[in-house]
């Protein structure tokens, strides 16, 4: 007995559902952040960059190690003690936007408001806490205003980290044996509208 003829209708709609399920199946398989941005590949670099951060989280972590000599100065700013054992991006994020509302830059007379300081210090291993304070370059010896703070960073040589995180590196057991744990900072680069277009963070080397 002869097997009934497929409808070419039929076979037409097989075929196309197949080929969407492994075109949803490659769209699963794109690379994105955590944030959802999409994430590229530079063939020329052979690198994993990010699209513009909108964000503190979104920048991308691409190190560059590479040892700097940096000349010592002082940040100040607005300060809070970080809970190594919390919820660190709420921390974090938290203290961004009490110092994007204070207007540190005013208060201080900045050069650049645009270019903000990240200074971690006073790290503390018996309660696992640091003090991370937001702010400007200013003279050592000046008198700040109510409520703001002022660190020093000394002078030496610094591995720099494009687009890193300090705390970041402190955890890596990698960095450990090489870095002072003193007085690092991410410096970085906001835009108009205190978007965050580049990160740098130095780590001071024993």
């Amino acid at each position: 007995m002869a097997l009934p003829k497929r409808n070419p209708l039929v076979w037409f709609l097989y075929l196309i559902s197949i080929l969407g399920m492994f075109g949803f199946i490659g769209w699963l398989l794109l690379p994105y952040a955590d944030n959802g941005d999409f994430i590229d590949y530079d063939a020329n670099n052979a690198e994993i960059t990010t699209a513009p951060a909108e964000s503190w989280q979104a920048v991308a972590a691409q190190a560059i190690d590479r040892g700097l000599y940096k000349p010592g100065q002082s940040i100040a700013g607005i300060g809070i003690t970080l809970d190594l054992d919390g919820d660190l991006p709420i921390q974090i994020e938290r203290h961004w936007k009490r110092f994007a509302k204070q207007d540190i830059a005013k208060r201080l007379g900045a050069d650049d408001p645009k270019l903000v300081y990240a200074v971690y210090h006073h790290f503390d291993a018996a309660g696992n806490q640091v003090r991370m304070t937001l702010g400007y370059p200013t003279p050592p010896m000046r008198q700040l205003p109510v409520g703001l703070e002022s660190v020093a960073i000394d002078a030496g040589n610094y591995l720099a980290f494009d687009g890193g995180y300090v705390l970041d590196r402190w955890a890596d057991p990698s960095y450990q044996l090489r870095l002072k744990f003193d007085a690092d900072y991410e410096r970085y680069l906001l835009d108009s509208h205190d978007n965050i277009l580049g990160q740098t963070a130095f780590l001071a080397l024993k």
